[in-house]
């Protein structure tokens, strides 16, 4: 697929029909999970404390609720349940509501169960019968754990545990990766490291499939293997070359967008805990022509500036493309970035305090500053690596090896970490809630490995 589609002036996005279930049934083996929590006390009830409390000085004053508590990770289960063709998994979360998705082989009504605690259960209904199903839960508690199981054709999945967002000052722990494509073995071999990291909600960048119009892709090349991963925690997406604009991508996701203009969901906007998202499709063009906004800038200036965002202590966009990289497969060069991020979106995004830019679109990880923001691509999720080529002031740190982000949105401080699949952090950095950004600490910013090739793009 041309990489620059960029350049189109106005890309339509073809929203195709129904999808297809996948042709095999493979289910992915529990794993044994090592401990990543860095340390840190995690609950028993699998979750981040509601009740903490800081004492007052003796003398008989009355505790106090921190207004925000560094990130405690969750303690997840590696055992996937092969109940369905696909799911069920989680796709938009937000403080009192989440989407439950799953697919079955044949059409089939649907329903989904759902308690909090030793609390009475709750049971949703979707109309009629269908194959790909969507449950929305709603009039939850905010920052609890919800225990789930759905019903289909008179079959019922086993029950699992997903936990609701947080407040708007509490912080969180999310895991970012990009572009595993075709790479589903190394994939699969990232998910005990992934739920060892015990992450709230999950950030894709895009290429999560090799061929998005090849049916049986998304459940061979995403689903199955993060189908434990996925049973438990959130999973929001940005569309990239690869997804072809497919049906399947509308079908299989879902994410916020206005009624009736379904395309939108492939470029939206949300909040989770101190933080909001900003999500580009950067395949359809975002740049205004001069003084004329396209209809994804006019929405991108917008969301930027809403009230959600400016209110948040940390504001993070993402989309597939990178706005500059170092790295490519075929040895030539070709591609330094996209232009139209680097002269209008970032430079834009930076004007309204945003902090962070990641991306996929090169199989690598590198770290960087490009117009006032932290700027990281985070490639690795399994496709063949990419090769460094080229060297650009704005990036301080690339590595071709095969990882993922892990990012705790503290009270204070962000941290990012490049992890590998071995779980070794090869690079960290933090950054304070002001702007332009900056970095407070840092890992190693002179080692690059030795160069690959490759050519999946």
């Amino acid at each position: 697929m041309d990489r620059c589609l960029w350049l189109l002036p106005f890309l339509a996005a073809a929203s195709c029909g129904g999808p297809a279930p996948g042709s095999q049934d493979t289910i992915q083996d529990a794993v044994e999970l090592p401990d990543r929590t860095g340390g840190l006390d995690v609950p028993a009830d699998r979750s981040m404390p509601t009740d903490a409390r800081e004492l007052g000085e003796a003398g008989g004053e009355e505790p106090r609720i921190p207004a925000c508590r560094p990130p405690v990770p969750r303690v997840l289960e590696g055992e996937p349940d092969g109940t369905f063709d696909l799911g069920p998994y989680l796709m938009h979360t937000t403080s009192d509501s989440a989407v439950v998705m799953w697919r079955t082989l044949e059409p089939a009504d649907g329903a989904v169960a759902w308690r909090h605690g030793s609390g009475p259960e709750t049971t949703v209904e979707h109309a009629g019968s269908a194959t790909v199903h969507e449950v929305l839960l709603a009039e939850l508690p905010p920052d609890t754990d919800i225990t789930y199981r759905v019903t289909s054709g008179g079959v019922v999945s086993g029950e699992h545990v997903f936990r609701t967002a947080p407040g708007p000052e509490a912080s969180s722990r999310f895991i970012a990766w990009g572009d595993n494509q075709h790479g589903f073995e190394t994939f699969a071999a990232s998910q005990p490291g992934f739920l060892a990291d015990g992450p709230h909600f999950l950030v894709g960048v895009g290429d999560h499939v090799q061929e998005g119009k090849v049916p049986e892709q998304w459940k061979d090349q995403l689903f199955d293997p993060a189908r434990a991963l996925f049973h438990q925690v959130p999973f929001f997406a940005a569309i990239g070359n690869h997804e072809d604009n497919a049906g399947d991508w509308y079908a299989l996701n879902s994410h916020p967008f206005p009624a009736g203009d379904p395309d939108h969901e492939t470029f939206y906007s949300y909040s989770w805990g101190n933080a909001f998202f900003l999500v580009i499709d950067v395949l359809k063009l975002p740049c205004p022509f001069g003084e004329v906004d396209t209809p994804q800038s006019a929405w991108i200036r917008e969301a930027a500036t809403s009230p959600e965002a400016q209110a948040a202590t940390w504001r993070i966009a993402y989309g597939h493309y990178p706005a500059i990289s170092e790295s490519w497969g075929d040895g030539d060069c070709s591609y330094e970035g996209t232009p139209c991020l680097r002269d209008w979106v970032l430079p834009f995004l930076a004007e309204q305090g945003f902090h962070l830019y990641m991306a996929g679109h090169t199989h690598a990880y590198e770290r960087g500053e490009v117009a006032g923001m932290l700027h990281v691509i985070v490639g690795g999720g399994g496709g063949g690596l990419d090769a460094w080529c080229v060297d650009f002031p704005e990036v301080d740190v690339v590595h071709t090896e095969h990882h993922h982000a892990r990012v705790d949105l503290g009270c204070e401080t962000l941290r990012l970490e490049g992890v590998d699949l071995d779980g070794k952090v090869f690079d960290w950095v933090e950054i304070g809630p002001g702007t332009p950004v900056e970095i407070l600490d840092q890992g190693p910013a002179d080692w690059l490995p030795p160069p690959t090739l490759n050519s999946d793009r």
